[in-house]
C-alpha cells in the first residue's frame, strides 16, 4: 500500500547502522548489538539492484525521472476528485482497466 498523493512527503535518513543478534551459547540466549561503520558508497555497492523490491523502491524515490505531473487517474479534464476514476473503473463489478506496474517503462494509462 502506498501513501496517498498530496498528503505530505517522506524523507529517509540513515543516522547509524546496527546489527542485532540473538545467539544460543551454553544453553543461554545472548543478545548482541553492534554498531557498524558505514559509508553511502559501501551501502550502494552491497545493494542488489536486480531484486524486484529494491528496483521498485529506487524507481519511486528517483526524483529526476522526467515525470512532471504525477496524479491520480482522472475521468474528466478538470476532475480533482482522486476517487472518481477508481469508482468508475469498478462499475458493474468488473475492473475495466488496471494501473500500470511500477517497473513498467510507460506508466501512463491508456484507455
Amino acid at each position: 500500500m502506498g501513501k496517498p498523493l498530496g498528503l505530505g512527503s517522506v524523507k529517509i535518513k540513515v543516522d547509524r547502522v546496527k546489527t542485532r543478534e540473538f545467539v544460543l551459547c551454553n544453553d543461554t540466549v545472548e543478545y548482541r548489538e553492534t554498531e557498524k561503520e558505514y559509508s553511502i558508497e559501501e551501502i550502494e555497492r552491497q545493494i542488489d539492484k536486480t531484486k524486484k523490491n529494491i528496483a521498485q523502491f529506487l524507481k519511486i524515490t528517483k526524483l529526476d525521472n522526467g515525470i512532471e505531473n504525477i496524479s491520480y487517474p482522472r475521468v474528466a479534464k478538470n476532475d480533482d476528485k482522486g476517487y472518481t476514476w477508481f469508482v468508475e473503473n469498478r462499475k458493474g463489478g468488473k475492473i475495466k482497466q488496471s494501473l500500470p506496474h511500477i517497473l513498467d517503462d510507460d506508466i501512463t494509462l491508456k484507455g
